[in-house]
């Protein structure tokens, strides 16, 4: 499995192109291309921060940058282990006619998941700079956090993807499931609306962990302790897994999609 990670990293440039082409193809013909990711996102989250700091009778203030940066982060995770399920299958042209490592598919997804990312990133810089109950606080846990999370999503959209194209209905069951996440992870309420004794099973979810620590370093709101231990936990059961699947099941991935 190593040795396929480390031969895409040295063909690097076929990642880009793979990633690139797909955004290239959903916004071809548009004059703004693909600004309408960062138009779009920063409309909704506007609407959404203003609606809910009215029911919530939270100050604008506070609220617009906690959802607006959380929604961000948790639109890339979810997003890329979502959609991770049906890459094989949408890439069958690569691999049918010579060995490649099914890494390439994970790698461009990724690749291509990071500039949607990128460009949804001024929305966080705006509301940073813009709120005056922020208080922008990156140490060095963030970007651990952030290394982290993208081995967690390089293992983890490999597991996923892999069991999808084996057993297709596990692509709708994946769906409902992130569907499920978004209600129990604190994208739109804060984690201390939730009894103190009920906080560590929220943060038992790897997504609610992940905004936990990234989220809360960047708006300036302390983390609890817990989230670290749960990233690890389960970047680690992701390796593992994934080490499974491409040991016992790699091979045979050609002959499911």
């Amino acid at each position: 499995m190593l040795r396929d990670i480390f031969f895409l990293f040295k063909r690097w440039r076929i990642i880009h192109l793979i990633g690139i082409s797909r955004l290239r193809e959903r916004f071809a013909r548009s004059k703004f291309g693909q600004a309408w990711l960062t138009i779009s996102n920063f409309g909704l989250i506007l609407v959404t921060g203003i609606v809910w700091s009215l029911i919530w009778k939270m100050e604008i203030d506070e609220y617009l940058p906690y959802v607006g940066v959380g929604h961000v982060i948790y639109l890339f995770i979810s997003q890329t282990l979502n959609e991770s399920s049906g890459i094989f299958i949408a890439d069958a042209r690569y691999y049918l006619n010579e060995r490649t490592p099914f890494f390439l598919s994970i790698f461009s997804h990724i690749y291509r998941s990071s500039i949607i990312f990128l460009h949804n990133l001024p929305i966080i810089i705006i509301l940073v700079v813009w709120s005056k109950a922020a208080n922008f606080d990156v140490n060095i846990y963030f970007f651990l956090t952030f290394f982290l999370l993208v081995v967690f999503l390089i293992f983890w959209c490999y597991v996923i993807a892999a069991l999808c194209v084996r057993f297709r209905d596990l692509i709708q069951l994946f769906g409902l499931l992130f569907q499920l996440l978004f209600l129990i992870t604190p994208v739109m309420w804060k984690l201390t609306f939730v009894p103190e004794k009920y906080r560590f099973y929220f943060l038992i979810n790897p997504l609610a962990s992940f905004l936990e620590i990234m989220r809360n370093n960047l708006i300036g709101i302390s983390v609890n302790s817990y989230a670290y231990i749960t990233i690890a936990v389960w970047t680690l059961i992701g390796i593992l897994l994934a080490s499974i699947i491409y040991k016992y099941f790699d091979k045979k991935i050609i002959f499911w999609i």
